[in-house]
């Protein structure tokens, strides 16, 4: 998918796939954020500082969040999750993600596996602070595993019940 960085925003140069932003802001007032984007229903917007207002443009918040932020961790534990020969088993888990300098850690599932997933992915990516976003409701749980929140983001999306012809 073609993409473009710009000094204030980062955009897809056609419609992006379900669940990933059209567009983001990589300053508090980028100059013109929906500029070349596809603007029609469905289209999203990553808010970095929660400080835009896109509703005049048919947008509704999706969601607000919390920037995460943990320090490296020095040296990770070992997993408390056993090997299993069951032919079925349930998971749960995170995704880490290596970016220049950093770890993003995103789709933790359950507030239980915050620790682990720390520290799995910590032993992968060793000496790198680990960063994300997470919502109220899994906020706490992020803190809990020593995160500490640096900052709000907002999600922006235009409903796909919208009619592009009153825009």
């Amino acid at each position: 998918m073609p993409t473009r960085f710009e000094p204030d925003r980062w955009l897809a140069l056609r419609r992006s796939p379900p669940f990933y932003p059209d567009a983001v802001s990589l300053t508090e007032r980028p100059r013109d954020i929906l500029a070349g984007i596809d603007l029609s229903p469905g289209c999203s917007v990553k808010d970095s500082f929660a400080t835009l207002d896109l509703a005049p443009a048919g947008f509704e918040v999706l969601f607000d969040a919390e920037w995460i932020y943990r320090e490296p961790v020095e040296s990770p534990g070992p997993s408390r999750y056993p090997r299993t020969d069951r032919p079925v088993v349930e998971v749960e888990g995170a995704i880490g993600n290596l970016s220049d300098g950093c770890v993003g850690i995103s789709n933790v599932r359950g507030d239980d596996v915050w620790e682990d997933a720390v520290a799995a992915i910590s032993a992968h990516f060793p000496g790198l602070p680990l960063v994300g976003y997470e919502t109220a409701d899994t906020l706490p749980a992020a803190h809990a595993a020593g995160f500490r929140s640096i900052g709000p983001l907002r999600i922006w999306m235009i409903p796909e019940s919208a009619d592009p012809a009153e825009g």
